[in-house]
């Protein structure tokens, strides 16, 4: 389940970089030109003036939504000595190879 998450943050992150970025290039080209915006466009310039002034508070409630998320407790321990030849094997095999206390 990492995989689809990390897929979904960088959209997430990708989406607000262009909301913060380069929609304010096209919002300057049109006002260069004397060209008037589309409402769709417009739309966006909205959100990207919105995002500009919000982006503080939802990186510090992302900061916290993640902190929360982390698992309570859960911590990987080392083998026991009796186990630690095996642990080293599965290691130098490749293998995936944790205990969880």
């Amino acid at each position: 389940m990492v995989y689809p998450v990390v897929v979904l943050v960088r959209a997430i992150l990708a989406v607000i970089g262009m909301l913060l970025f380069v929609v304010s290039i096209f919002e300057d080209m049109s006002d260069s030109l004397g060209g008037d915006l589309p409402s769709s466009i417009k739309i966006l310039v909205t959100l990207s003036e919105a995002m500009g002034w919000a982006i503080i508070p939802l990186v510090i409630l992302m900061v916290i939504g993640f902190v929360l998320s982390l698992p309570r407790g859960a911590r990987v321990r080392r083998p026991a000595a009796a186990e630690d030849a095996s642990f080293w094997a599965a290691v130098q095999e490749g293998r995936n190879y944790a205990v969880y206390a």
